[in-house]
């Protein structure tokens, strides 16, 4: 069942038990206001026969019956008894066989109802004045009487039916909406779950809580938009990028069946097929740690930075001195919280990046610093830096900067990639710093719990 009916039906059960509540209570009320009304009107018609009887020598005349409000006037129908309880006159139906005066002693004055032979009559027993001990049982018929009150359960019956038919066609048109939003919500969240992420959810609502709600779930439409296209444009560059090693390693191993050649040619056939195979090594292993970078707290641990320095240092060592390049770096004895190798990896592909773009002869310098709790790493070089125009995508994969395509020092475009991904998956981030010369890539890591701070951050 949907919402708006569940909530109409929920609004109409609550309204019929108020409104029959009511309704019974008006039924109630009325009913015993008529009554007390058509009550009052006999009682005084009886003490007006009861005065007059003894003048009447105990006779009935002429007079019509109570007449309350617009019932009446109705028929009277009366019995005189004397002291002895014997009848000394009476009208019809009484005349033929008058109720005992046992069967209709009441408190004078006080109405009540009499069953006489099938029928329900309402009567009043009062007392004659000046004549000792004679009583007058005064009655009419409550047909009349009976037959409003019945007409007034069906006709309020029918405007119960009514009501709760008009309430719950005015609670669904109402409700339908109040929730018109909230359906547009549910339509959008499910064409997104089903793949249409071009889904937005329309302007218009008034509610804030609503509002948001929309602006949230445009916003994960939109990232996972821009999720799926980054996917798509990884997979393009990826297979771009593979394609060309396998290309030549293809071409070469073609070739090298295809016509017989000296040792020497063979040689030369293998180291090209060996180059190309070292490039797609080296790109499946850089596609490989970028897909398993994530966030595992579990294996962290505290990471010397001067260790892991010294170590990229040994490694990097003939790279630098090819173009005689320095690296200056002091670490003090800052720890982070990660896993070793992973913050190995990650200042490998900042400084190869830093040797590949660095003129000859010009030091590379690497500045740490403690800030509430995390650790502050700089890496600059003394390079041209990046465009502007290209600061924003230097941190996508396989994007290479105007300044280095088609160049000899054109990588794969996954290392930069790498390094972010890596410095999130810490807790941390990295980003370049665009208003110094050269360039200068940032990055934040988690301090280690056990580290301390050689320097305070100013």
């Amino acid at each position: 069942m949907k919402t708006e009916w569940r909530i109409s039906l929920g609004i109409t059960l609550v309204m019929a038990v108020a409104l029959a509540l009511a309704l019974s209570l008006i039924h109630v009320f009325l009913n015993r206001f008529q009554e007390h009304h058509f009550d009052r009107a006999l009682v005084e018609i009886a003490r007006q026969e009861a005065r007059e009887a003894p003048v009447n020598r105990f006779s009935f005349i002429s007079r019509p019956g109570p007449a309350p409000n617009h019932l009446g006037p109705f028929e009277k129908y009366g019995v005189y008894y004397d002291a002895d309880g014997n009848v000394d006159a009476a009208t019809q139906p009484f005349d033929v066989s008058p109720p005992p005066l046992s069967e209709v002693t009441r408190n004078p004055g006080v109405p009540f109802d009499l069953d006489f032979k099938g029928n329900t009559l309402r009567a009043v027993l009062v007392e004659a004045p000046g004549a000792e001990r004679h009583r007058l049982l005064l009655a009419v018929s409550r047909d009349e009487l009976d037959g409003d009150d019945q007409f007034m359960q069906r006709a309020m019956t029918l405007a119960f039916v009514a009501s709760l038919l008009c309430l719950f066609v005015v609670a669904l048109a109402l409700t339908g909406r109040f929730t018109r939003e909230h359906r547009r919500l549910a339509m959008t969240l499910h064409r997104v779950a089903h793949g249409d992420v071009l889904a937005r959810v329309p302007a218009g609502a008034r509610d804030p809580v609503l509002i948001q709600w929309g602006q949230d779930l445009n916003g994960v439409a939109q990232q996972l938009s821009a999720l799926i296209r980054s996917q798509q444009q990884f997979i393009a560059y990826a297979a771009h990028e593979l394609r060309s090693p396998i290309t030549a390693l293809y071409g070469e191993l073609q070739q090298a069946l295809r016509k017989e050649r000296s040792a020497e040619g063979y040689k030369e056939s293998i180291e090209t097929a060996l180059q190309a195979t070292r490039r797609l090594r080296s790109l499946a292993d850089d596609l490989l740690t970028l897909a398993r970078a994530e966030h595992d707290p579990e294996h962290f641990e505290p990471v010397s930075l001067s260790n892991v320095f010294e170590a990229l240092v040994r490694e990097l060592r003939a790279a630098a001195s090819d173009k005689q390049l320095s690296i200056e770096a002091d670490f003090g004895a800052l720890s982070v919280h990660g896993r070793a190798p992973d913050i190995q990896r990650l200042l490998r592909n900042l400084f190869d990046n830093a040797i590949r773009h660095s003129p000859p002869g010009k030091p590379i310098r690497c500045d740490a610093v403690l800030r509430e709790g995390v650790v502050r790493i700089s890496v600059r070089d003394q390079g041209p830096g990046v465009p502007p125009e290209d600061q924003q995508r230097i941190f996508e994969p396989f994007f290479r900067s105007s300044q280095t395509r088609g160049t000899a020092r054109e990588g794969s475009g996954l290392g930069l990639s790498i390094a972010r991904e890596i410095a999130r998956a810490h807790g941390g981030e990295l980003w370049i710093d665009g208003t110094s010369p050269g360039a200068v890539f940032v990055m934040e890591l988690p301090v280690a719990l056990t580290a301390t701070s050689p320097r305070a951050a100013e």
